[in-house]
């Protein structure tokens, strides 16, 4: 597993495919990020609100580094290590007994990304992927490009992010640094066509509001941190 140190993400530090250039050319991209309903956040700080519009495609317990399930893809369901999905296994280390939520945006979502919380970037890093179809996929042997963001919440809680491209495209806009601090509710990117999102927690740091196969608007409560 490459490591990578964390940086800022520009727009010529990642390479771009073909489809992906071909969908800014024709502006199809547009209709991934058309004028939405603003999300209506809410005003109790324990609350975190849902980063994108998405399908709750599973959430789970963390054990270890143990493999967590994807979407289903052409039958075949799409498989993950924490540490694949994090591309740290330090990291991983440190969400072990934790929580994950996994988030599906389907093509007809708005691919906008909020903050789900107040809080500040401690890293930002960008992990290239080499963008090969789905019917590729197993476990270990295909890692799309993302971005892993690591945010601080209150009472030194953190929160992973981890922002996966789509197939083919992988196509992730991602507009703020390392040190920024973020408000809920606050537009902090995009994507361009489906894509998926994982939210990952500390041991005993939230309760989930939400259970696999609800669907989320942009700003929708989807767990509490835990005092």
């Amino acid at each position: 597993m490459t490591s990578f140190d964390p940086g800022l993400i520009a727009a010529h530090s990642r390479r771009w495919s073909v489809i992906e250039r071909a969908s800014d050319v024709l502006r199809i991209n547009r209709f991934f990020l058309r004028r939405g309903r603003p999300p209506i956040i809410s005003s109790d700080p324990d609350v975190l609100v849902s980063p994108v519009h998405c399908r709750v495609a599973w959430v789970g317990s963390i054990r270890g580094d143990e493999v967590v399930p994807g979407k289903p893809v052409l039958g075949r369901q799409r498989l993950w290590s924490l540490s694949e999905i994090l591309w740290d296994e330090t990291l991983a280390q440190s969400f072990e007994q934790g929580l994950i939520f996994n988030l599906y945006l389907a093509p007809t979502d708005l691919h906008y990304i909020i903050s789900p919380a107040t809080a500040k970037i401690e890293f930002v890093r960008l992990c290239p992927g080499r963008c090969w179809p789905i019917i590729f996929w197993k476990i270990g042997e295909i890692e799309n490009e993302r971005i892993v963001t690591l945010l601080n919440l209150q009472d030194e809680q953190r929160l992973a992010m981890v922002l996966v491209g789509s197939f083919l495209v992988s196509g992730i806009l991602f507009l703020k640094n390392r040190g920024d601090v973020l408000t809920q509710g606050e537009v902090i990117g995009g994507f361009k066509v489906g894509s998926t999102v994982f939210l990952i927690f500390g041991a005993n740091q939230v309760t989930p509001l939400i259970q696999s196969g609800d669907r989320l608007l942009l700003g929708e409560p989807f767990a509490r941190l835990v005092k």
